[in-house]
C-alpha cells in the first residue's frame, strides 16, 4: 500500500498571524515537526512507501524529511499550484496502482489507531474509509467537515465547513481509498482543474457513484493546525496526553 501526504500549502492564515512567512508542516511541536506526525502513522499502518506532494516550500521539506523514514522509501512530487486537497492528490495518481491511505501534513493525531486501522481495511466490504474522530466541540467540527452516517456507519454524505452538525464526529484527512476509487479520481479531477475540489467533494462524488465508505475512528484526538490558536491548542494537548 502506498501513503500519500499532503504538504503543499502555504499557510497563508498561520503566516499573516505570525507576521512571517513559515513552512507550517515543519514547525516544532513538543521535539516533533507537524508532518512527523503524518510520517509517523503512515509508518505504524504499514505502507510500503511513502509520496509526499510539495509546493512553495518543496525545498525546505525535502532537505528536513530525507529520502525515507524508518526505512520507508519517500518520493516528492510537486503541485504547481495549491488549488486544493484533490488537486494535490491528482498529482500523486499516476504513481498510485493499488490502495493508498492520504494525510494531511497539518494534522497531528494523539493515540492513533493506524496498526487496528490497517487491519479492518484488509477485512472491509467497503471501497474507502473516511477518517473521523469524536469531537464534543462543536466549533471545531464547524472549522473541518462533518459527516452524516447511518446505522453501520456508511457515509452518506460530507459536508465541510458546516454551518450545522447533527453529531459528534469530526472529519479528518486521514483517509483510506481502494484502487477502484482512483480512476473516478481521474476522470472527474484533473491536475489542470481550475476550481478548487475538497476531500468531502471528492467522497461525496464516490458515494453519488455507488461506492461505499464507511466512517471508523482513527485516534483519540486529531488538531488540524490551521492558526496559532490551533497550534497552542495541539501543543497543550500533546502535553497532557
Amino acid at each position: 500500500m502506498v501513503g500519500v501526504i499532503l504538504a503543499a500549502g502555504n499557510g497563508k492564515r498561520l503566516a499573516a498571524e505570525l507576521g512571517f512567512e513559515q513552512c507550517k508542516s515543519l514547525l516544532s511541536l513538543e521535539g516533533r515537526r507537524l508532518i512527523d506526525y503524518s510520517l509517523e502513522n503512515l509508518a505504524e499502518f504499514g505502507v510500503d512507501s511513502i509520496y509526499i506532494v510539495v509546493g512553495k516550500y518543496a525545498e525546505e521539506i525535502m532537505r528536513a524529511v530525507g529520502e525515507s523514514y524508518k526505512d520507508i522509501p519517500i518520493s516528492y512530487l510537486i503541485q504547481k499550484s495549491p488549488i486544493g486537497i484533490i488537486n494535490a492528490l491528482t498529482v500523486s495518481l499516476p504513481h498510485i496502482k493499488d490502495d493508498f491511505v492520504i494525510q494531511l501534513s497539518d494534522e497531528v493525531f494523539l493515540n492513533n489507531r493506524s496498526e487496528e486501522l490497517k487491519k479492518e481495511w484488509e477485512s472491509r466490504d467497503d471501497d474507502f474509509f473516511c477518517g473521523i474522530v469524536k469531537e464534543e466541540n462543536a466549533s471545531r467540527i464547524k472549522e473541518n467537515y462533518s459527516v452524516c452516517v447511518d446505522r453501520d456507519m456508511k457515509l452518506i454524505s460530507c459536508t465541510e465547513k458546516p454551518e450545522e452538525v447533527e453529531n459528534l464526529y469530526k472529519g479528518t484527512g486521514y483517509c483510506i481509498f481502494s484502487k477502484e476509487c482512483i480512476a473516478l479520481c481521474r476522470k472527474s479531477y484533473g491536475e489542470q482543474l481550475g476550481d478548487e475540489a475538497n476531500l468531502c467533494d471528492y467522497m461525496n462524488l464516490l458515494v453519488e457513484s455507488n461506492m461505499t465508505g464507511k466512517c471508523v475512528l482513527v485516534a483519540q484526538k486529531e488538531i488540524n493546525v490551521n492558526t496559532i490558536y490551533d497550534f497552542e491548542y495541539a501543543r497543550k494537548t500533546v502535553k497532557e496526553l
